[in-house]
């Protein structure tokens, strides 16, 4: 089957707002869960010491995800180079999910 391309992903307009939309939850869930972090930290310091067996895993918790947020936003900018790279494919006469004649099932 020859599948003609058209244009590249990121010309595509849904595509783009998608990206801004994941883009933007990725910085927001960093922002959050760094401020999260440094409020932790700011709590456990003000604790007497005999609290911090409670608050000390959720601190490791807490840096455990921020590390992890961390490297999703790194990823932003290399999924926007990869949308700008590869060709959208158009496929002419797939089956479409929003349709109920093609998928009966799915929408029930």
């Amino acid at each position: 089957m020859d599948v003609p391309l058209t244009k590249t992903a990121y010309e595509d307009a849904a595509t783009r707002r998608a990206w801004r939309r994941t883009a933007s939850f990725r910085l927001c869930a960093f922002l959050l869960s760094l401020a999260s972090f440094v409020a932790w930290l700011y709590a456990v310091l003000l604790t007497p010491v005999w609290t911090l067996w409670v608050l000390m895993p959720v601190l490791f918790v807490l840096i455990y995800v921020a590390m992890l947020n961390t490297a999703r936003i790194a990823g932003v900018p290399s999924l926007r180079r990869v949308l700008r790279v590869y060709p959208w494919q158009s496929v002419p006469g797939a089956a479409s999910i929003a349709n109920e004649r093609h998928h009966p099932v799915l929408l029930r």
